[in-house]
């Protein structure tokens, strides 16, 4: 679960999580391009994101995500009821804290427009370039974070061509 916060202050966002009692990642779309590139046209929204990192659903409004129903539809996806699970399952995993910095392992790691190998290029990257992480998923056995550059080009790169920065405060 992560709840991607559009154009909000910080310090509000913080404020309305822990009123809440929720602890999942929640990036900030300062500028405004992820609910672009989501075509978001009213919030809350909500997209159901594939093992490969693709919407194949969305709910606009507001939801109880703790009813019935949803934890039915949801059971379902993940598995069958055989004892298998379905084709690109979605793994669940605790909610971790996104690093403060990520860190480029090697020059020419490209960032892509979607969280595939295949998707489109749009920035290349230099061995220890620095970058803020938005978001991370996973699924097939990688995982891939959403991240923003210095020039300020948001997009995905491979988890393992980065290395974590956990700055102490």
């Amino acid at each position: 679960m992560v709840a991607v916060n559009q154009r909000e202050n910080p310090a509000l966002v913080n404020k309305f999580m822990k009123t809440h009692g929720l602890n999942f990642a929640t990036p900030l779309d300062t500028d405004g391009r992820v609910a672009a590139s989501y075509r978001v046209y009213g919030i809350p929204v909500t997209y159901l994101i594939d093992g490969n990192g693709q919407p194949i659903g969305m709910k606009s409004g507001p939801r109880d995500w703790a009813a019935r129903d949803v934890i039915e539809a949801f059971r379902k996806l993940i598995g069958d009821g055989t004892g298998r699970s379905m084709a690109g399952s979605v793994g669940l995993e605790p909610s971790v804290p996104l690093p403060n910095v990520l860190r480029v392992k090697t020059a020419g790691i490209v960032v892509r427009a979607q969280q595939d190998a295949q998707s489109e290029a749009i920035n290349k990257l230099e061995s220890g370039e620095e970058l803020i992480p938005l978001g991370k998923v996973s699924g097939a056995g990688e995982f891939w974070y959403m991240i923003k550059t210095k020039s300020g080009t948001i997009g995905w790169v491979r988890g393992a061509e980065v290395e974590e920065i956990r700055k102490v405060k």
